[in-house]
C-alpha cells in the first residue's frame, strides 16, 4: 500500500540487491545472476559494480526491462489524471486508439 510506495526507494531497491549478493557470495566462491524483466535490468546494474564483477561467475538475462519508455507508458504518465476518471471500457478505448491494444490485467 502506501508504506510500500514510501519505503520502495531506488536506493532501498539496490541496498536489497546488494545485501542478496552478499549472502549468494556466502553460499559459494562466485555468484551467477539470473534476472526476469526488470529483474534483467537490476542484474545489469549489480554486474556494472566494480566491487562486484570480481565475484560474478555469470549473468544470465530473460527479456530484460530496458528502455521502458515506451509510447504507452508515456501516454500513461501524461493521460493517467484522466484515464483514472472516466470508465474502464472508455480509457482502454482511448489508449487502444492512441497506442494499440493494451492486455487486461491478469
Amino acid at each position: 500500500g502506501e508504506m510500500m510506495l514510501k519505503m520502495a526507494t531506488r536506493d532501498a531497491l539496490f541496498g536489497d540487491v546488494a545485501t542478496g549478493f552478499a549472502l549468494g557470495k556466502l553460499l559459494g566462491r562466485r555468484v551467477v545472476l539470473l534476472g526476469v524483466s526488470m529483474g534483467g535490468g537490476i542484474s545489469t546494474w549489480l554486474a556494472t559494480r566494480p566491487w562486484a564483477l570480481p565475484e560474478l561467475a555469470g549473468l544470465l538475462l530473460i527479456a530484460p526491462a530496458y528502455g521502458v519508455n515506451t509510447s504507452r507508458v508515456l501516454a500513461y504518465k501524461y493521460f493517467k489524471w484522466f484515464l483514472r476518471t472516466v470508465p474502464t471500457w472508455l480509457s482502454r478505448a482511448l489508449l487502444h486508439a492512441s497506442v494499440g491494444p493494451v492486455r487486461p490485467r491478469r
